[in-house]
């Protein structure tokens, strides 16, 4: 960002973006888990695909709008010591370009879980704007039409959608009536979880007077940790004290809109990874969202101001409190989600 506005002034995350796409096209990704299925049913359903691969006319054949161009089990060649691992997957690539993966994992007492990754190019500048699910979707139907996965688990729905943004709306969490039974957070992807929000968070069209009318809560719902540390299963919604301004002049508060899922998170969950000091107990350091409250240090940005930034944590939550320096105003062309990736992964 900072070369571009050196070279072309006023040029916004949008605009690299779509400089981006223009010159090299766009890759969409995402990645469908279904947990704990059974486990007979899951390897009975990628038998089903072996036995499909199998068949003599099958590369070549038409799948919805895609064909066949190659299909097998992929195994994977270590860099060092050349040792081969097979049987790490079931993929189908199509003409385009465009694949599907099949994977199975932790087949134990406790149920398995099936993978479903799904990516495409495209450079065809009216689909770069396209949302990644819409994007995907009919290669996501031809993935699930063509394995039979609700016939052999019974699952109509994943249990987590990933996405490459990585990062999680709240309006989906922390707003929501309906409990998540556990979070799982990943590195470098956008998880979704099965919950229907109830209450919708408020929209990036809200005018400045509206978010200067607002109460903020003495309290706020949260991610925390049972016991401070611990596993994913440890995560759950909580109350915790909503953070103030009052000795930090400089800084502004922001109701959170989506927040970044890290490497480092998992790691401070588990303990393995130290909280700054002086840092918010609660995970999360990449955000979006609107300025609700400013100090009176604050010089550049304003009460309804949408944002997005980069913190020392605090942003499982819905408001963070961060220095504004820490903090640039979200071009109109991105989304709350793609905005909350960017921090560190831009």
């Amino acid at each position: 960002m900072a070369a571009a506005n050196k070279e072309k002034p006023g040029t916004s995350v949008g605009d690299v973006l779509n400089a981006h796409y223009t010159k090299y096209g766009r890759n969409f990704f995402s990645r469908y888990d279904y947990e704990e299925v059974d486990s007979d049913g899951a390897k009975k359903m990628m038998e089903h695909l072996r036995a499909r691969f199998a068949e003599p006319n099958f590369v070549g054949s038409k799948l919805g709008d895609f064909t066949v161009a190659e299909a097998d089990d992929f195994s994977y060649t270590d860099p060092i010591d050349k040792s081969v691992s097979k049987n790490q997957g079931l993929y189908v690539l199509f003409n385009d370009g465009s694949r599907v993966i099949f994977r199975l994992s932790g087949t134990g007492s406790a149920g398995a879980t099936i993978r479903l990754y799904v990516e495409k190019y495209t450079q065809d500048p009216a689909e770069y704007k396209e949302d990644v699910q819409k994007a995907l979707m009919p290669l996501i139907n031809v993935a699930l039409q063509l394995s039979e996965l609700e016939k052999f688990t019974g699952r109509s729905k994943p249990t987590v959608i990933t996405v490459r943004e990585r990062a999680l709306t709240l309006s989906e969490l922390l707003l929501s009536d309906a409990r998540p039974r556990m979070l799982t957070p990943m590195f470098r992807g956008l998880v979704y979880r099965s919950v229907r929000p109830t209450v919708n968070y408020l929209a990036s069209s809200v005018s400045r007077r509206t978010f200067a009318q607002m109460t903020v809560p003495e309290s706020m719902r949260a991610v925390l940790i049972r016991d401070k540390v611990g596993p994913s299963s440890a995560l759950y919604i909580g109350e915790a004290p909503t953070p103030k301004l009052t000795d930090t002049p400089k800084s502004v508060l922001v109701q959170v809109k989506a927040f970044g899922l890290n490497r480092m998170d998992l790691l401070q969950r588990e303990g393995k990874y130290p909280i700054p000091p002086g840092a918010s107990p609660i995970l999360g350091v990449e955000f979006s969202g609107n300025v609700v409250d400013v100090g009176q240090g604050v010089q550049h940005l304003a009460v309804g101001d949408p944002v997005f930034g980069l913190a020392t944590g605090g942003a499982y939550a819905e408001y963070i409190r961060v220095p504004e320096e820490m903090v640039l105003k979200k071009p109109e062309a991105i989304s709350w989600v793609q905005a909350a990736s960017m921090p560190e992964g831009a």
